[in-house]
């Protein structure tokens, strides 16, 4: 899993606003596919980790269940 964060503003219309983004990628190998979730949030604080572990373990499993 990779976790990032980043900050800066963007600029546009005679102002001038600052900009957080927490990214989370998570990729897995299954059944010779590779299953890829990525979660951005801009602004509103860090990811929901829990959420997105969640997530991540869901789509493993539907590809490992799939026939």
């Amino acid at each position: 899993m990779i976790s990032e964060q980043a900050t800066g503003t963007v600029t546009g219309r005679g102002r001038t606003v600052p900009l957080r983004q927490s990214q989370l990628i998570g990729m897995a190998p299954v059944r010779g596919y590779a299953v890829m979730v990525q979660a951005i949030t801009t602004n509103a604080g860090p990811a929901d980790m829990a959420g997105f572990t969640t997530t991540l373990a869901r789509a493993v499993d539907k590809v490992a269940r799939a026939r």
